[in-house]
C-alpha cells in the first residue's frame, strides 16, 4: 500500500485512524477497508449494548473503555498486551469468550487463531476450531500473503475454506476465486504437523479438545540437532574421523516451546496431561471464575471454570507457567485481576498469568 492510498483523518468526531482509497488498492488489500477505526466516543456508543445487557454502571463502563482502548485504534489495542515466555518467545494478542481470540508469536511469524485483524502477514496460522470468535478474521490476516499456511481441525476445513472464498468473492463482486495462493490443511486429533516458520523448523502435535464443535489444541516444539547420544563423551578426533568418513554424527530432537489449547471442558486437560507435562508454558482457557457463573446451557458445560483448573495447576508443579485466556465477557478486567491477586496472596499461584 503506497502513501497516497492512505490518509489520516483529522476530524476527531469522525474516525481516529486511516481511511483507504479503495480504487487504488488491489482486490486483496481492498479488504482492509472494513477496519475503519472509531474514536473513543464512537467506540463507547458501540459498546452501549454491553451496558444494556449487563446493567453496567455508566462510570464503570467509561473507566473500562478508557483502560482497554485509550487513545489507540481498536486494532492496535488488541495487540497491546505482550509477555515473554520462558523460551524467550513473545506472546501478543487478545482473548475474551464470545468476543474474539487471536495471538501472535512474533519471532516465529506464527498466529494462533484468527479472531482479530492485524496488518502483519503471518507465515503460518493454526485455527483451534470454527467458532467465529476464533476464525472470522482469517481472510483479513491473509491480505498481502502469497503462500500462507493454514492448519485447522479436519472436520472444519470445508467451512473455513468456504468462509475465505465467500469473503473474497463478496469483496471483489464476482464469484471467480483463485485458491492457489494459500495452503489450507486439515489436522486430525493426535496428528503431528512439521513446518517451518520464522526461519525455524517446528512441529505441532494436535491435542483433542472437548467442545461443542471439533476442536484441537497444539503442542509446539522446535526441531533441533545435537550430538548423537552414543557419541557423547567420545574423543573429538574420533568424532571428526566419523564426519570425514561421511557418517552423520548428529541427531534431531524436539525441544518443547509451548502448548496452545482451544476451547474445551476440563476433560481436554485430563486427556492430554502427559503431553502437557513436557512443556513449561501452557496457554489455556478459563472462561468462568466460579462454577456459579457457568449456567446450564450445553455450551457452558464445554468450558473451564477456575475451581476445576486450580487443583491441576497445583499438582503439576510451579515450573509450568499457565497463561489463562478466554475469560467470559461478564467480567471486567478489574474483576479478573482482583480475583487472581487474591489467589496469589501468600506467594501462591505465582505461575499463573491471567490474560487481561
Amino acid at each position: 500500500m503506497t502513501n497516497n492510498t492512505l490518509r489520516p483523518i483529522r476530524d476527531k468526531n469522525l474516525y481516529r485512524g486511516y481511511q483507504c482509497d479503495v480504487s487504488r488498492l488491489s482486490p486483496r488489500n481492498a479488504l482492509l477497508t472494513p477496519f475503519f477505526l472509531p474514536s473513543n466516543s464512537i467506540y463507547k456508543q458501540l459498546m452501549g449494548w454491553k451496558e444494556k445487557h449487563f446493567e453496567i454502571d455508566n462510570k464503570e463502563m467509561s473507566q473500562e473503555n478508557e483502560e482497554s482502548s485509550g487513545n489507540r485504534s481498536l486494532i492496535s489495542a488488541f495487540w497491546s498486551k505482550s509477555i515473554i515466555m520462558s523460551n524467550k518467545l513473545s506472546l501478543t494478542g487478545y482473548s475474551r469468550s464470545a468476543d474474539r481470540t487471536g495471538f501472535m508469536i512474533k519471532e516465529l511469524n506464527l498466529f494462533l487463531d484468527a479472531g482479530i485483524g492485524c496488518y502483519r502477514v503471518p507465515q503460518n496460522c493454526f485455527i483451534t476450531h470454527s467458532h467465529v470468535d476464533h476464525c472470522f478474521n482469517l481472510p483479513m490476516l491473509m491480505m498481502g500473503s502469497n503462500n500462507m499456511n493454514i492448519y485447522a481441525p479436519l472436520e472444519s476445513i470445508p467451512f473455513i475454506d468456504r468462509h475465505i472464498e465467500t469473503t473474497f468473492c463478496l469483496n471483489q463482486g464476482h464469484n471467480t476465486f483463485d485458491k492457489t495462493w494459500y495452503n489450507i490443511q486439515g489436522v486430525a486429533g493426535s496428528e503431528q504437523v512439521n513446518f517451518e516458520s520464522g526461519g525455524r523448523k517446528l512441529t505441532a502435535k494436535a491435542l483433542q479438545m472437548d467442545h461443542t464443535v471439533p476442536t484441537l489444541g497444539f503442542a509446539f516444539s522446535e526441531i533441533r540437532t545435537r550430538l548423537r547420544s552414543d557419541l557423547v563423551g567420545k574423543n573429538g578426533r574420533e568424532i571428526a574421523l566419523l564426519r570425514k568418513n561421511g557418517e552423520d554424527v548428529n541427531e534431531t530432537y524436539e525441544s518443547p516451546l509451548f502448548v496452545y489449547m482451544g476451547d474445551t471442558s476440563i476433560k481436554g486437560i485430563h486427556d492430554n496431561i502427559t503431553q502437557l507435562e513436557k512443556h513449561t508454558t501452557i496457554i489455556v482457557e478459563c472462561t468462568f471464575l466460579s462454577e456459579d457463573h457457568r449456567g446450564t446451557g450445553q455450551d457452558a458445560k464445554k468450558h473451564i471454570a477456575w475451581q476445576e483448573l486450580e487443583p491441576i495447576i497445583e499438582s503439576m508443579g510451579h515450573h509450568i507457567t499457565w497463561v489463562l485466556i478466554h475469560f467470559s465477557m461478564r467480567y471486567y478486567s478489574k474483576e479478573v485481576r482482583c480475583f487472581f491477586d487474591e489467589c496469589q496472596k501468600n506467594n501462591k499461584m505465582q505461575n499463573v498469568i491471567p490474560w487481561i
